[in-house]
């Protein structure tokens, strides 16, 4: 996935003409399908700039937020069993799609 994401920022930073982020804050990477470890509907960097969408997954808000979040520098959030992606009400932990 690594590899994917660095061959898109090569791209776009030759077609640009620019070193990503350069003047952005965030950038979103949309992947039209998935192409390796297709568990997963988006990832991002940790107090990064990327965020990763495969498929659809990017048009849902709730996947944006989390991934926002990570970028943010937020971590997993557990619900009371303190597992990740227990949490079913706060954005780092596992929104529920219906909320959609």
């Amino acid at each position: 996935i690594g590899t994917i994401r660095s061959a898109i920022t090569a791209a776009v930073n030759d077609k640009l003409n620019i070193t990503l982020p350069g003047p952005f804050d965030h950038v979103m990477y949309l992947l039209e399908g998935c192409y390796v470890d297709c568990g997963w509907a988006a990832y991002a960097i940790g107090g990064g700039w990327v965020s990763v969408y495969q498929g659809n997954h990017y048009a849902a808000v709730g996947v944006q937020v989390h991934e926002l979040g990570h970028n943010f520098g937020f971590a997993h959030s557990g619900g009371l069993n303190v597992q990740e992606y227990t949490d079913h009400t706060g954005m780092m932990g596992n929104p529920l799609s219906e909320d959609e």
